[in-house]
């Protein structure tokens, strides 16, 4: 449960030993749109994939807003600060 302003931040493998499920780049708007289509007015404000350090995982990050209508309360993002990562999305 997020209140309206609300942000969900998911990490989720994207590679890296088998998994029964893996979150690629478009995994962020499509999980969007699924929740729009849910009757939420969600927004992805960014998403990139984590590239490999020290070992065979890179992870998905996604960030949500619940209602995109707080959109503007949260003008900092990851990617501004973070730049070992690939596939980088963010929302205009």
């Amino acid at each position: 449960m997020l209140k309206p302003s609300g942000l969900l931040y998911l990490n989720v493998p994207s590679n890296g030993e088998l998994h029964r499920w893996r979150f690629y780049p478009d995994s962020g708007l499509a999980l969007q749109n699924w929740a729009r289509r849910s009757g939420y007015n969600t927004t992805l404000i960014e998403s990139f994939t984590g590239k490999q350090e020290s070992d065979q995982w890179n992870d998905f990050v996604g960030v949500f807003i619940k209602d995109s209508n707080f959109l503007g309360d949260f003008p900092n993002l990851i990617q501004s600060k973070f730049s070992n990562y690939t596939n980088g999305y963010t929302v205009e």
